[in-house]
């Protein structure tokens, strides 16, 4: 679990890069011998781009990680600002391991990650939980309706109200016995000058944003094939034939858990790691050059620090 936890967390930004995990992260060899026992009392200014808690991040530092990643320069020097304040919770933890070299001390990341990881995985309730929400295991009932709208606007006398209806009566008629082209021929401009137009719309369930009245009407029929009775909307008349149904389709949780454990467990070991990283930030202070976003924007070689 922890290298692919590690992995993961790399998405995020806030990962050490072990010696194990070179080739998902990079190999910032040029930054060894960055430990602890080297950097101690440091302060910015100079090559110091930033310390964490006394010790120094260089804007050499910066430029290795950059050049052995695809890291812009604020994103390398955001995870170089996460493994030193990593290695020093390991430290304060009392992880075993002699912090003697940047090898050592990211072994010792390594087995706090892995505590982490391990207090951080999705339990059977939150899976359950996720299943039952989750729209990608749960396809309802599809309908496949095509209409034909006779217009008459809302304030429309009776006499307009009537026409519009009896164009719709009639296409009912016409969506009984005529295939789909010819409907669409016929109804298509003006009948009885009554504006008239005709749709085959997308697939739709039960809850889609189509029109309440229209929807009772197209989920009123057992099979398909035409609504007996014209409907009218706020748009006008509507004569509706449903083309087809589809049958709801769930998948079974056995295979839908195998994706979902995958999912919330990687996001809650990014929010664990994220959550701790926050926490030692405020026991570990993090300083800045004062000319920061000019040192890592020319290094960049954009204002992309700067605007962040």
């Amino acid at each position: 679990m922890a290298v692919s936890f590690l992995q993961r967390a790399c998405i995020v930004g806030i990962v050490v890069c072990t010696a194990g995990l070179a080739s998902s992260c990079g190999d910032d060899g040029a930054a060894r011998g960055r430990g602890k026992t080297q950097r101690g009392g440091s302060q910015v200014g100079g090559a110091v781009v930033s310390t964490v808690d006394g010790h120094a991040i260089l804007i050499s530092d910066v430029q290795a990680l950059m050049k052995a990643s695809s890291l812009s320069a604020r994103e390398a020097l955001e995870r170089l600002q996460a493994e030193q304040l990593l290695m020093a919770e390991a430290e304060r933890r009392g992880i075993a391991g002699a912090a003697i070299d940047l090898v050592a001390e990211r072994a010792r990341v390594q087995a706090l990650l892995d505590r982490e990881a391990a207090s951080n995985v999705a339990t059977e309730s939150e899976l359950r939980a996720a299943y039952e929400k989750d729209v990608r295991f749960h396809m309802p009932e599809q309908r496949l309706p095509m209409h034909v709208l006779a217009r008459v606007g809302q304030t429309a006398g009776e006499p307009e109200v009537a026409a519009a209806r009896a164009v719709a009566v009639k296409a009912i008629e016409d969506l009984r016995t005529m295939d789909v082209a010819a409907v669409e021929a016929r109804y298509s401009t003006t009948i009885d000058s009554v504006k008239v137009k005709t749709e085959r719309l997308p697939p739709t369930h039960r809850e889609s944003a189509f029109l309440k009245e229209f929807l009772d009407a197209v989920f009123s029929v057992s099979a398909p094939g035409v609504v007996p009775e014209p409907v009218r909307t706020k748009f006008g008349w509507h004569a509706i034939r449903v083309l087809e149904i589809t049958a709801p389709r769930h998948a079974p949780y056995e295979a839908a858990e195998k994706v979902l454990r995958v999912e919330l467990t990687t996001k809650k070991q990014a929010d664990a790691v994220s959550a701790l990283l926050t926490d030692i930030r405020h026991a570990n202070p993090v300083t800045l050059v004062p000319d920061a976003d000019d040192k890592l924007s020319s290094v960049d070689g954009t204002d992309a620090f700067r605007s962040r």
